[in-house]
């Protein structure tokens, strides 16, 4: 009786990490979807992956809507040239995912080019299958 609790236990736990594993492997495709579509300011994909309530943070402490946000790509008053993301983490809690990563950015702001580097939290959400943005907050890294 007890090798068999036991292997239920193992199985059931296995389960659990695969489908945490493959959750995070979604989550981390949306990310890199979003990472795209922000340097090809392409506003159909952000628009399918931002909540209509998003809240999104800057490291100067402005904070955007959904509208804002997507206004700003699509005038170049924001224009990721690239976007080097590392030190990605996912935390996952059952249809609800946070990621923490370093950014490293060449920007074209305005038609002025620049540098950005930061630390940036997102939070994703699974809705009807999908994993949309429903925050996003980044702040300047410690030096």
């Amino acid at each position: 009786m007890k090798k068999w609790l036991f292997s239920l236990l193992f199985v059931s736990l296995h389960l659990m990490v695969f489908a945490q594993s493959k959750a995070a492997k979604q989550v981390e495709e949306a990310v890199n979807m979003y990472a795209r579509a922000m340097i090809d300011a392409n506003i159909t994909v952000l628009r399918s992956i931002a909540d209509k309530d998003l809240t999104y943070g800057h490291s100067g402490g402005h904070v955007e809507g959904k509208e804002e946000f997507l206004k700003k790509i699509e005038t170049g008053q924001s224009d990721f040239v690239t976007m080097d993301i590392t030190n990605q983490k996912i935390f996952m809690h059952k249809k609800t995912a946070i990621v923490r990563h370093h950014i490293e950015c060449i920007t074209n702001d305005n038609n002025k080019p620049g540098t950005v580097s930061l630390d940036v939290m997102t939070v994703w959400q699974k809705k009807s299958g999908i994993w949309i943005m429903i925050a996003r907050q980044a702040v300047k890294p410690k030096i």
